[in-house]
C-alpha cells in the first residue's frame, strides 16, 4: 500500500456553524484556563533562591548552627552497593542508571488544506503520510487513518531509571531513593563487561539491538536500547537538609514541595543551572499562557466568521481583522495579568506598588487643586 493517502470532505454551513459553537466552549475554557495557569507558574518556587541562601558546610562535618538548615556541599558522592536493571545491565557501584528504548516504528503525519466555498461550506482536503522512524513513544497503529501496511507491534521493553538506595558525600548519608542526580551527557559504551550478552541482542556503537534487521538497516519493529551511567565517585554539589547522625536529607518547604538535588559542578555552577532550568520553565508556562488565551478568543469569536463564511472572502477579512484585534487584547490582557500574579505572589512588592500608585494619585490630585486654586 502507498505511503500516502488523500481524504476529501465537505461540510455544510450549518454543519460548521453548529460546530463553532462547540469550539466557543472550549475556547472559554482555554481563556480561562490561561488566567489559572499565569497564576500559578508566576508563583512557582524558585529553588535557585533557596539554594543561595543554603549555609556551605565543608566535607569533614558542619557546626551545630547548620542542623536542621537547608545546607550544600561538593565533593565525590560514592557508594558501595551494586545496581543494574536484571534485564541486560550488569550491577556495578553506579550511582544511577538510565535506560532509553527506542523502536523503529511507523509514523503517521498528516496536513490540510481547506478552501471555503460560496454559500458556507468548505471542502477540506487531508493528506496522511507514513513514514518509518526510531521512535521511544511508538504511536498505536490501530487509530491511524490508513493502518493496513502500518502496522506497529507493541514495544515490550520500558525505559528505566535506577539508584543505588544509600549514599555518602564526606561524612555525610544520602537517600540515593530521594535524590534528584543528573544524567551524564554521554551513553555507556556497551561491551561484553557492562552488558548481559545473548544471541537475541547485538552490540553495536552506543546501542543494544535487538531485532530482524540491523542498526544500519532496521526493520519495523526493531529495538535499540542506550544506558546511561553516574559511576560511583562522581564529583556534584548537593542541597538538602542537615539532620542529625550527618545526613543530609530532602527539605520540604511550607508548599509540600521537595528540594533534594545533585548538580554537576561547583557551588555558584549548580546554583546558576537552578536559575536556569527557572527562567526556562517560567517562558515556557508564560507563552503556553498567551497562546491559550489568544486561541480561546479566536475560537470566541469563531461562529460570527463562520456565518459571514456564506461570502467567503467577508469571513476572511473578518478573521484577519479579528486576529489582529485579538491578539492585541490578548497580549495587554496576558502583560496585565503576568504582573497582578507576580504582585499578587510577592507581598513586599505588591505594598510597593500600591504606595507608588496611592503616591501618584495623591500627587496629581494635589496638582489639579494647585492648578484650580490658582
Amino acid at each position: 500500500m502507498a505511503d500516502r493517502y488523500t481524504k476529501t470532505e465537505t461540510t455544510g454551513w450549518f454543519g460548521r456553524i453548529g460546530r463553532s459553537f462547540v469550539g466557543v466552549i472550549l475556547g472559554l475554557l482555554l481563556f480561562f484556563g490561561s488566567f489559572a495557569l499565569i497564576y500559578i507558574n508566576e508563583g512557582r518556587t524558585d529553588f535557585s533562591k533557596l539554594a543561595r541562601k543554603s549555609v556551605e558546610i565543608a566535607l569533614e562535618g558542619a557546626t551545630e548552627k547548620a542542623q536542621g538548615k537547608v545546607v550544600s556541599t561538593t565533593g565525590a558522592i560514592t557508594t558501595t552497593e551494586t545496581i543494574g536493571d536484571n534485564e541486560f545491565l550488569k550491577s556495578d557501584t553506579y550511582l544511577a542508571f538510565w535506560r532509553e528504548v527506542e523502536m523503529f516504528a511507523w509514523e503517521e503525519n498528516s496536513s490540510s488544506e481547506t478552501t471555503k466555498n460560496t454559500g458556507g461550506s468548505e471542502t477540506t482536503e487531508t493528506t496522511y503520510t507514513y513514514s518509518k522512524a526510531w521512535s521511544s513513544s511508538p504511536e498505536n497503529s490501530s487509530f491511524f487513518e490508513v493502518p493496513d501496511g502500518h502496522e506497529n507491534p507493541e514495544l515490550t521493553i520500558e525505559d528505566e531509571y535506577g539508584a543505588a538506595q544509600q549514599m555518602t558525600i564526606g561524612v555525610y548519608q544520602l537517600r540515593g531513593d530521594r535524590l534528584t542526580l543528573p544524567q551524564p551527557d554521554a551513553p555507556l559504551k556497551p561491551s561484553p563487561e557492562t552488558i548481559e550478552v545473548n544471541d537475541d541482542i547485538a552490540l553495536d556503537g552506543d546501542y543494544l539491538f535487538q531485532g530482524a534487521g540491523t542498526l544500519s538497516a532496521p526493520e519495523i519493529g526493531d529495538v535499540r536500547i542506550q544506558y546511561y551511567t553516574l559511576p560511583s565517585g562522581a564529583n556534584l554539589t548537593v542541597f538538602g537538609q542537615l539532620e542529625g547522625n550527618n545526613a543530609i536529607n530532602p527539605h520540604v518547604n511550607r508548599r509540600q514541595e521537595t528540594f533534594y538535588r545533585a548538580l554537576d559542578g561547583t557551588r555558584q555552577e549548580a546554583i546558576a543551572e537552578l536559575k536556569n532550568e527557572y527562567k526556562a520553565a517560567l517562558w515556557i508556562f508564560r507563552i503556553v499562557g498567551f497562546f491559550m488565551m489568544w486561541f480561546g478568543l479566536m475560537l470566541v469569536a469563531e461562529p460570527l466568521g463562520v456565518f459571514l463564511d456564506f461570502f467567503p472572502f467577508v469571513g476572511s477579512i473578518f478573521r484577519s481583522v479579528s486576529g489582529i484585534a485579538s491578539f492585541g487584547v490578548t497580549f495587554l490582557l496576558w502583560s496585565a495579568t503576568v504582573i497582578i500574579s507576580i504582585l499578587l505572589h510577592n507581598i513586599v512588592a505588591l505594598i510597593a506598588a500600591v504606595i507608588v500608585i496611592f503616591g501618584a494619585w495623591f500627587g496629581v490630585r494635589r496638582l489639579i487643586s494647585k492648578q484650580d486654586d490658582g
